[in-house]
């Protein structure tokens, strides 16, 4: 990352697509490409996007990919497109930070592990956000990545609102109610 940089891109790593958006942030921040791939884990995987930029859009399949082929097709497909020394940082949409974690973070590996440790919290998503994070990583290791959790709109319920209807036995454990999409 330069000191220059004034892009930031986002991504949100679902179980069965990869959602991206990158934004200028020069002046009014705006997006400038923006996409998914879709259809990852099944048949006919699609990469969709729009390039304001480029004043592009295509649509099109890219292959049968798995979660880790795809996010490596995407990151390799991007590289092909942005200048990633113009980025400052990678935002991710995470489902759930388990009862430690709420507020947006930058991604260490303290955190990482400790996500990891809490993927039962959400099996079908937390592994493949991470894997995003992880391929990211590798590629770029300087690059500043930040996660932003679902679980933080719903943190601050009222005690009853979290633990109604939980048996007190699980709530001796930490369990709470948690509401997700909570960034939409």
């Amino acid at each position: 990352m330069t000191k220059d940089a004034q892009r930031v891109l986002a991504i949100n790593g679902g179980s069965s697509s990869i959602k991206f958006a990158l934004y200028d942030l020069r002046g009014v921040p705006k997006r400038v490409l923006f996409g998914k791939v879709d259809r990852v884990g099944s048949r006919g995987t699609t990469l969709e996007f729009d390039d304001v930029e480029r004043q592009q859009q295509d649509r099109r399949v890219v292959g049968d990919l798995d979660h880790g082929m795809a996010v490596t097709f995407l990151i390799d497909w991007l590289a092909e497109r942005i200048d990633f020394s113009a980025v400052a940082a990678v935002g991710h949409r995470m489902v759930s930070g388990g009862v430690r974690y709420f507020d947006p973070q930058r991604v260490t590996q303290e955190l990482l592990d400790a996500l990891r440790a809490d993927t039962a919290y959400a099996p079908d998503h937390l592994p493949s956000e991470l894997a995003v994070i992880d391929r990211i990583r590798e590629r770029m290791p300087d690059l500043l990545q930040v996660v932003c959790f679902d679980t933080a709109f719903h943190h601050d319920l009222p005690r009853v609102a979290k633990t109604l209807a939980i048996p007190r036995r699980f709530q001796r454990q930490g369990v709470e109610r948690y509401g997700f999409h909570g960034l939409s």
